[in-house]
């Protein structure tokens, strides 16, 4: 998808100062709950904008563009190490306790890898957004390559667990670099509350099956500007009643991602309404 920016963004000259913010206290504010750092990030960086006036500061404009690089550096380095010293420190995986999706999370490595792999791949899509880099492969980045130090609490199958990681990776670079706004929790509090998960439910590996089908249907979709319909994947044939829960979930999942890959926030919203 064409990435988004304002002009304001992409041919500003002049800074335009608002009120300093703070930093560290909406970072600790955020406790566990990760994608909000990335939301309550993303407004402090607004606070440092370009306009479109350059005669009245001349050479300022070097210094704001420097101080810009300055601060998104700071700013991924206070959360990394922040997340770090976390990491070392916690007894347990949040989303495997306190996240309000943590019942699908517990009885789905495929899921649980791939709300990680989406914070990973948002981290990664945010620095590059505002930093102007050119888009990278999401599969190829460093940190793709990180899901084992995030699956140690998971109990399930390690490899479904990469699976999710790597495909939750893609869709939280893509939003982010997109400018989009951070959708993993949402969405996965949807369909834990959508099909209630118990001991019974068997979700792996046929959630990353229906994740493949859901986003090939949904990338179509969203080319077409069709109505917006993840329910209406069909359960494979030779799928038991308890398999087709995971395969429904993963596809409506897919679809999600792979519509949203295609159109504007605003675009989906209508398209949300037309079915």
């Amino acid at each position: 998808m064409k990435r988004r920016a304002t002009a304001a963004a992409r041919n500003s000259d002049t800074f335009q100062s608002l009120s300093p913010p703070s930093f560290e206290s909406d970072l600790l504010a955020c406790g566990s709950v990760q994608q909000f750092c990335y939301l309550q990030f993303g407004a402090h960086l607004q606070t440092l904008r370009l306009t479109s006036k350059t005669a009245k500061w001349g050479n300022g404009v070097a210094f704001v563009r420097c101080a810009r690089g300055v601060l998104l550096v700071s700013v991924f380095a206070f959360i990394a190490g922040s997340l770090a010293a976390q990491s070392n420190n916690q007894q347990s995986d949040y989303h495997l306790t306190d996240d309000s999706a943590h019942v699908l999370y517990q009885h789905s490595s495929w899921a649980h890898g791939y709300v990680h792999g989406y914070q990973v791949g948002f981290h990664e899509g945010t620095i590059d957004y505002h930093m102007g880099h050119t888009r990278r492969d999401p599969a190829k980045i460093k940190t793709a390559h990180r899901a084992k130090d995030f699956c140690r609490y998971d109990t399930g199958n390690h490899k479904i667990f990469e699976r999710g990681f790597k495909e939750g990776m893609k869709a939280g670079y893509s939003d982010a670099f997109a400018g989009r706004d951070y959708r993993a929790s949402n969405e996965m509090e949807k369909l834990a509350v959508s099909a209630p998960v118990s001991a019974d439910s068997h979700l792996d590996p046929v959630i990353g099956e229906g994740y493949a089908a859901g986003q090939r249907i949904g990338l179509d979709d969203g080319r077409r500007a069709a109505a917006y319909l993840p329910q209406k994947g069909p359960c494979p044939l030779n799928y038991a009643p308890p398999q087709c829960s995971g395969y429904r979930l993963g596809f409506q999942l897919g679809y999600s991602d792979g519509y949203h890959n295609q159109r504007e926030p605003e675009e989906v919203r209508n398209a949300m309404n037309r079915h």
